[in-house]
């Protein structure tokens, strides 16, 4: 039994000692990165498929924009409310019949724009920009005359597929300047996916040839997002009409 682990223990060390010694022996290897255009290894091309893997592009590096980042209170309004308060007067002065005075607010006050909203609430009914008729809250001549001054806070808010700032957009909010922009950033973004599965679409056909299954996946992305460019840059051309 000492016997067996002693021989055990001696080719562990050799095993040991040989592996060091030949990776201690391989050759260096150098990668260039030029595109798809051309690939280069002078070894092993494994280094250069985590390069290529690697560079995917990070949506929110090409198109502006946050959930939680909608607003800053950066903007003074003259009647010294946040424009994330006065969203919340625009919302309840969105129904012309009123909106019942237990109505749920919605949570993305609390978790989206930090704040109270019932503390912000009886504060409008305070300043008289809000009062209680029949059981429902409706917005006063005064309430009227704000929400008309900063209803377009609720464009912004609401601007499906891309996220707006309350005080950073406010003062020169435009929609359509606003979707030309943002529609302008997600078709970089989607020709630069287009780039990096065309990347690996060159890797396979060149490296991999026999793997069809990976180079037919990044051929099917390819088209995927150039067809997507196309339907972008057709809604770009509509809202500049």
């Amino acid at each position: 039994m000492i016997f067996l682990l002693a021989m055990l223990a001696t080719t562990c060390v050799l095993l040991y000692f040989h592996n060091r010694n030949t990776q201690q022996n391989l050759p260096s290897v150098t990668i260039t990165y030029q595109g798809a255009e051309k690939f280069t290894s002078t070894d092993d091309n494994d280094g250069l498929y985590c390069k290529l893997i690697t560079n995917r592009p990070d949506y929110s590096l090409y198109v502006t924009g946050d959930y939680y980042d909608c607003y800053n209170d950066s903007f003074q309004t003259p009647e010294g409310y946040k424009l994330r308060e006065l969203l919340l007067l625009v919302w309840w002065g969105k129904t012309k019949k009123g909106r019942e005075i237990d109505a749920n607010i919605p949570k993305y006050f609390y978790d989206r724009y930090k704040i109270n909203p019932n503390k912000v609430t009886k504060m409008f009914f305070s300043d008289s920009l809000i009062e209680l008729v029949d059981g429902r809250v409706k917005l006063t001549d005064r309430g009227r005359e704000l929400y008309q001054q900063y209803q377009s806070l609720w464009d912004i808010h609401s601007q499906k597929g891309f996220y707006g700032n309350l005080d950073n957009d406010f003062p020169t909010w435009d929609t359509k300047t606003f979707l030309i922009v943002k529609n302008t950033q997600k078709v970089n973004y989607l020709k630069a996916m287009a780039r990096y599965h065309r990347d690996l679409l060159e890797y396979y056909r060149k490296y991999e040839p026999k793997n069809t299954e990976e180079a037919n996946y990044h051929q099917d992305q390819c088209t995927y997002y150039l067809d997507q460019v196309n339907l972008v840059n057709t809604a770009i051309d509509a809202l500049m009409e």
